[in-house]
């Protein structure tokens, strides 16, 4: 047999193969669309109205949504036809991701996520980010060797993002703590988002010195936190950024857990920004006398935290609220001392404050540390706590309508008798 009728009949072998395949291919698609077929007959979600159905797609979505084969919501279109209708007529579905890398493939994976989720605002958490359509955006970073001395692109390949509002950054570096970006890099990366950003939280973000950057307005933030105790923050970040910042509508404000800002500086952001504020959240010990300072900067404040403040800083405080009730946070509705390690709280100084601010102070609490406590004493403090006289005149501000907080987180003071 020559070269030439070999050749011929493996060309004819081939093209056997190849229709083979084709009708395994098309026998394996008629037997995917007869299941589905099967699957819509028997399946009780297609007797159910769009938005029930719908509702119970949306409880199957996991409490981190990894866009997994395994997971709702890519779990459920392959299922039948039906499934596929509601799924891709459920754009809520589609409104979270969690992306880790850009993987080969990903971006038409991407634009079809983003199809899918329609108008529905998304919420994004991503390590590589980029896209226009988010409106609400978490920035995890990681510190990973070989990569020290290198910044990146704080908001490397994100677009114009013209419909962002929330930012959240999460830094993690390893246990250094300290991230190569500057003052210039984070104000530069903000000033993109400054038409539409309305609320911004940052992690762990520690900078190294830098040249000053240039000025920046955030006309529309309402909402700054640098870390949150509340939320088991133990390291916070770097709030002397505000130092270049001017935040004119800014109504909450959370300083770091560890303060880096002076006084002084806090005080020029709010003469600079005057902003509406209602909320200022102060989550570690600052220096005692300075703070009514910042404080009569902001006669719109209606809440004040004040985590683990010294003694000097309570009496003054207190002090001040009682003598000035017209002038020293006249707005002031509620405040909060949560985790005070005080061991002698100013009861009196406290309690004559209230009660001069008893129709204006609606909630107050003060909570001491666990730690101070003696399980000999059956939970009893062998700190002194408000005396009995004290407690009765605590109670009478309850009976006024006050919503008072006192003790610790399994005893209230206000019950002892």
């Amino acid at each position: 047999m020559s070269i030439i009728e070999d050749l011929a009949r493996l060309l004819v072998i081939s093209t056997e193969i190849d229709m083979q395949r084709a009708v395994l291919k098309k026998s394996e698609n008629d037997r995917r669309l007869v299941q589905r077929q099967l699957n819509d007959v028997r399946d009780p979600v297609s007797r159910l109205p769009f938005q029930i159905s719908s509702q119970i797609f949306i409880q199957c979505l996991p409490p981190v949504p990894h866009p997994r084969a395994h997971n709702a919501p890519i779990l459920l279109p392959p299922v039948c036809n039906t499934w596929t209708d509601i799924a891709l007529s459920t754009p809520a579905l589609w409104a979270e991701i969690v992306v880790f890398s850009r993987a080969e493939g990903f971006k038409e994976f991407w634009q079809t996520w983003l199809q899918r989720a329609r108008y529905h605002p998304l919420s994004i958490f991503l390590h590589r980010p980029f896209g226009d359509q988010i409106q609400k955006l978490e920035l995890h970073y990681l510190s990973e060797a070989g990569n020290d001395g290198v910044i990146p692109d704080f908001l490397g390949g994100l677009g114009p993002l013209s419909h962002l509002e929330s930012l959240s950054v999460f830094l993690d570096s390893g246990g250094n703590m300290l991230f190569p970006w500057t003052y210039v890099h984070i104000v530069e990366a903000l000033r993109r988002l400054a038409p539409t950003l309305v609320e911004c939280t940052l992690h762990r973000l520690l900078l190294n010195a830098s040249d000053p950057p240039r000025h920046l307005v955030l006309p529309r933030l309402r909402q700054l936190s640098f870390g949150d105790r509340r939320d088991g923050e133990e390291f916070g970040s770097d709030d002397r950024i505000l130092k270049y910042l001017s935040l004119p509508n800014v109504r909450t404000l959370t300083l770091s857990p560890r303060p880096h800002i002076t006084v002084a500086d806090l005080c020029a952001f709010l003469e600079r920004s005057s902003p509406p504020l209602q909320e200022l959240i102060i989550t570690d010990r600052w220096p005692p006398l300075r703070l009514d300072t910042c404080l009569r900067l902001v006669p719109t404040l209606t809440r004040l935290e004040l985590w683990d403040p010294r003694i000097d800083l309570l009496e003054k405080l207190f002090a001040d609220l009682a003598e000035y009730p017209s002038d020293f946070l006249p707005a002031l509705r509620s405040l909060c001392i949560p985790r005070h390690s005080v061991y002698e709280p100013p009861w009196e100084t406290i309690y004559h404050a209230l009660s001069v601010r008893r129709t204006q102070v609606t909630h107050f609490q003060a909570t001491q540390t666990q730690s101070i406590y003696s399980a000999a004493t059956n939970g009893r403090s062998w700190v002194p706590e408000p005396r009995p006289h004290l407690r009765v005149a605590f109670r009478e501000l309850v009976a006024d309508g006050m919503e008072l907080n006192i003790g610790t987180e399994v005893l209230d003071f206000l019950l002892l008798d």
